[in-house]
């Protein structure tokens, strides 16, 4: 890209310089015989200063669309770098990756489960099976092999760097879709558990959400 602009400059330079050249000697050798040489009209009312100028257009056109060229591909790829950098900084500044909130037991809950353990049921009357609660979303992929420590919300492009959500099948930026696994698969994104890279001891990363997990011992 670079390059491309250095060419386009001088390419631009030279021609613009050819251009000018026979123009300047014309004025500069007004009235001698090579100015006199110069003034020959070739072509009526077209002098052959003129036609030699006529020469550096070419060069100076090909340069100018070389260095545009050079100058708007230098641009796309900042542009693409600064979106990775934005997408690495949101991963690790922004809190992609939080603790997953602990179970708390009310005062009530634990009086009902001590009751539940204390009392038999009569053997006369079995008490009925409790009901199913309906959950509108599917729950989450869950795997015996790891448990989740810290829990991302975004899931990251591994193609193109962009952030989506976890619900997400496919990138919204360049259209990859996004693997899932219903076996052996991240709890928090169903991602499958090749992608996951390990960090220390039992603890692993995915590499799809970039949550915590923590391998449990079988």
């Amino acid at each position: 890209m670079a390059s491309k602009i250095t060419v386009g400059l001088v390419l631009s330079v030279l021609g613009l310089g050819v251009a000018l050249a026979p123009t300047l000697i014309y004025l500069i050798a007004l009235g001698t015989p090579l100015g006199d040489a110069l003034a020959v009209e070739v072509i009526p009312s077209v002098p052959i200063y003129l036609l030699l100028s006529m020469a550096g257009v070419p060069p100076s056109l090909i340069g100018a669309y070389t260095f545009r060229k050079g100058v708007r591909e230098l641009v796309a790829s900042q542009i693409l770098e600064s979106r990775l950098a934005e997408a690495e900084g949101a991963v690790s500044l922004k809190g992609v990756v939080r603790e997953a909130p602990a179970m708390s037991v009310g005062p009530k809950q634990s009086q009902q489960a001590t009751a539940g353990r204390t009392s038999a049921p009569s053997p006369s009357v079995r008490s009925a099976p409790p009901a199913r609660q309906s959950n509108s979303s599917p729950p989450a992929p869950v795997t015996k092999q790891f448990s989740v420590k810290t829990r991302s919300e975004w899931k990251v492009c591994p193609q193109c760097g962009q952030s989506a959500e976890l619900q997400a099948d496919s990138c919204g930026y360049c259209g990859y879709v996004f693997p899932k696994s219903h076996a052996d698969s991240c709890p928090v994104c169903g991602a499958p558990l090749s992608y996951a890279r390990r960090i220390s001891g039992n603890l692993y990363a995915c590499g799809i959400c970039f949550s915590e997990l923590v391998k449990v011992a079988s």
